[in-house]
């Protein structure tokens, strides 16, 4: 997140119009993903892509990932 707040945030901007605003930030965060990566040499789309083949798929079911249980604290606070 460093390097967004780097090269998108700073200097502070004058926000008149929010939606133009972020109609600017998402055109040079387009820009930005044709680029070289800085150490693999390659461009970052195409890295995109690579990783994107690796994403795992989300259950169609919806299930609740907690476990609740119902416990009482002594005094203290266990």
């Amino acid at each position: 997140m460093k390097y967004v707040r780097n090269n998108f945030l700073l200097p502070e901007h004058t926000v008149v119009n929010l939606d133009q605003f972020n109609q600017t930030l998402w055109s040079l965060a387009e820009e930005d993903r044709d680029r070289m990566h800085y150490d693999r040499q390659v461009l970052q789309t195409r890295l995109y892509e690579e990783e994107r083949e690796h994403w795992l798929m989300l259950p169609e079911k919806k299930f609740e990932c907690v476990r609740r249980e119902e416990v009482r604290a002594d005094k203290y606070g266990w």
